[in-house]
Parts: structure tokens; C-alpha cells; sequence
């Protein structure tokens, strides 16, 4: 059932199609510096910016204190930042 669903999925996307545009809007700084300064932006920026930080936090702080206190070696651990354990 979900080859099959997949497999039409698959055939279905060869149908989508790009629209062309024809009037290319200039890029200038002081279009970027307005866009920039847009409320809804910043706030979805700034959660961002929180959310990588809980993650960097995790992932190179609790995660290796805790790999340590149960006995992980260090080169266990980095043998799991990279991927290969």
C-alpha cells in the first residue's frame, strides 16, 4: 500500500510545473533594510536564534556531560559527533 502510494506520488510530481515570471524586481540595500525591519521577522528570527542555541546546547553540553558520568569514553564520543558509532 504505501510503495504503491508512493509510486504515484512520484508520478503525480512530474505533472507540477513552474511557473515562469517574467519581471525580475531589482534587489537593492534599501529594499533588504526595510524588509529587515518587519515585526514578524525579527520574531521568527529571534526563535530561531533560541532554537539552535537549545540545540547546540544539548548536543555539545548535556549530551557529553552525561556520555562522561555513564562511563563513555571521550573517544566514544566523538566517534558519535561524527556519525560513525
Amino acid at each position: 500500500m504505501g510503495r504503491s502510494l508512493g509510486i504515484a506520488s512520484l508520478c503525480l510530481s512530474f505533472m507540477i510545473r513552474e511557473m515562469k515570471t517574467t519581471a525580475k524586481i531589482p534587489v537593492t540595500l534599501s529594499g533588504m533594510v526595510k524588509a529587515a525591519g518587519h515585526m514578524s521577522l525579527l520574531k521568527i528570527s529571534f526563535l530561531s536564534i533560541l532554537a539552535h542555541d537549545m540545540i547546540f546546547t544539548k548536543m555539545f553540553g548535556f549530551t557529553t556531560a552525561y556520555a562522561l558520568r555513564i562511563g563513555v569514553s571521550e573517544k566514544e564520543i566523538s566517534l558519535l559527533y561524527v556519525g560513525i558509532g
